[in-house]
């Protein structure tokens, strides 16, 4: 069992997509922070004031405003959040090296089981030995 809840930034222009990765993350016993694809701004703000420290992102890699990779992009390229793991999906299953090159922890392609998130969810936030 966890010490504490994590937060948990979701990005994704799926409203359908967005609740159940929220929901899921609650029933796991984190607070999920989603945010619209369009208010990928505000996911911006959130990281850099890290009110509230975000422990880990998921995010979708298709998104109108900013796309996923620009995002994760951005995190990396920041000394102070490169450190924040990003799990990255997409129904292309094609940016999977482009999200991992970029250093996302995992990818998931949708449509992609309960069981997986789960599990790469606490794999991202396991303690490094």
């Amino acid at each position: 069992m966890r010490a504490r809840s994590m937060n948990i930034l979701i990005v994704d222009d799926d409203s359908l997509i967005r609740d159940v990765l929220c929901r899921t993350v609650g029933y796991m016993g984190h607070t999920a922070i989603g945010l619209d694809a369009l208010d990928v701004i505000h996911g911006r703000v959130a990281i850099k004031t890290n009110e509230p420290t975000i422990d880990l992102v998921i995010s979708d890699c298709d998104m109108p405003a900013m796309s996923g990779p620009e995002m994760l992009a951005e995190l990396k390229g920041n000394v102070t959040f490169s450190h924040i793991p990003v799990i990255m999906i997409s129904g292309d299953h094609d940016n999977s090296k482009t999200a991992l090159g970029l250093g996302a922890c995992a990818f998931l392609s949708k449509p992609f089981s309960t069981d997986v998130l789960v599990s790469e969810i606490n794999r991202a936030l396991a303690p490094e030995v």
